[in-house]
């Protein structure tokens, strides 16, 4: 009995469009709320890798900068973690803020994404999975770049799938497409691989919408016609 109770609590949730707005605002609130209090409760680890971050996000503002800097990092998550230390104090806390509030932004974004693709049931589903992921929150306490770089992947995803209905949202897509990219190259310089890979999609994504475009006017004219 119990679990045809959930079945059909589950399809009413489904058929029900103001409730499914609000499990999906309700998922994204709890995601905030939890990835404040893992920020406070979880300490900061520092590998060797992270200790380079650290040591480069030391030199922004100083004279040092162009004779110790690290030729093979890109300079946007040391000046992430610079900015972080400068608001926050030099702290373990700093570090952690900077990488949860990146970790809340990926899931936020990633949830958007599949509630374009499926709805927001599914993008409330998604934001609770990646929200508890031990890997994801783990990643969220290492001085390292991957959440950044998950962040600017989800976005790119997010701005791939973005629906475009003429020439004027194209342009606009395109902009945010470069911008999106380059700080991506940026914050870490194996986001360039995506460069090409978004060219493909997104010219696919506009001749599919212009072949539509072209193939209803062409539909109209010969309806007219007949």
């Amino acid at each position: 009995m119990q679990p045809s109770r959930l079945m059909r609590a589950w399809r009413a949730l489904l058929g029900c469009r103001s409730c499914s707005h609000w499990f999906f605002l309700a998922a994204a609130a709890g995601s905030i709320v939890f990835g404040f209090f893992h920020a406070l409760a979880l300490p900061l680890t520092v590998t060797p890798d992270g200790l380079v971050y650290l040591n480069l996000s030391d030199l922004f503002g100083t004279p040092d900068l162009p004779a110790h800097w690290h030729f093979a990092r890109t300079p946007l998550f040391p000046l992430t973690l610079k900015v972080g230390t400068t608001v926050l104090g030099r702290q373990a806390n700093a570090v952690v803020g900077v990488l949860s509030f990146l970790g809340i932004a990926t899931v936020l974004v990633v949830g958007a994404t599949t509630r374009i693709l499926a709805g927001p049931v599914a993008g409330a589903v998604v934001i609770l999975l990646v929200t508890w992921c031990p890997s994801f929150v783990a990643f969220q306490h290492h001085a390292l770049s991957e959440i950044g770089t998950a962040f600017f992947f989800a976005l790119l995803v997010l701005m791939l799938i973005w629906p475009s209905r003429n020439s004027s949202s194209h342009w606009g897509k395109v902009v945010a497409l470069i911008l999106i990219l380059s700080l991506g190259y940026h914050w870490r310089s194996s986001m360039l691989v995506m460069a090409p890979i978004s060219a493909l999609l997104f010219f696919l994504t506009v001749w599919r919408i212009d072949r539509e475009g072209c193939a209803r006017r062409w539909g109209g004219c010969w309806s007219r016609l007949a």
